[in-house]
């Protein structure tokens, strides 16, 4: 019961950041868990290599929505949601959260 109101609730609180934000939000939510399990639970380091991940993640979805389908381009927010969505889903139903 416990955890299936959890996932309810991290499911509703991510898809309202995506509603207010846009989907680019998924990545402001997935890059602290990226960097965590990089760098540990130091927040000295997480907070910028978040900025930095977050950075790089975006670059990389703009020139893959650029070469996706050659003479148009996809949004960046739709392969962000496509990059970061399954992460987010994974991150939310593993059996122990706290570790990554």
């Amino acid at each position: 019961m416990l955890r299936t109101g959890s996932v309810a609730a991290v499911t509703l609180l991510a898809g309202t950041a995506t509603a207010v934000a846009g989907p680019v939000a998924f990545l402001g939510l997935a890059a602290p868990h990226i960097a965590r399990g990089v760098v540990g639970p130091s927040q000295k380091a997480v907070v910028p290599l978040s900025a930095v991940i977050g950075a790089i993640v975006v670059v990389l979805g703009d020139v893959v929505g650029r070469v996706i389908i050659a003479p148009q381009e996809v949004p960046v927010g739709i392969v962000m949601a496509f990059v970061a969505a399954p992460f987010l889903i994974w991150i939310g139903r593993r059996r122990n959260p706290v570790q990554m």
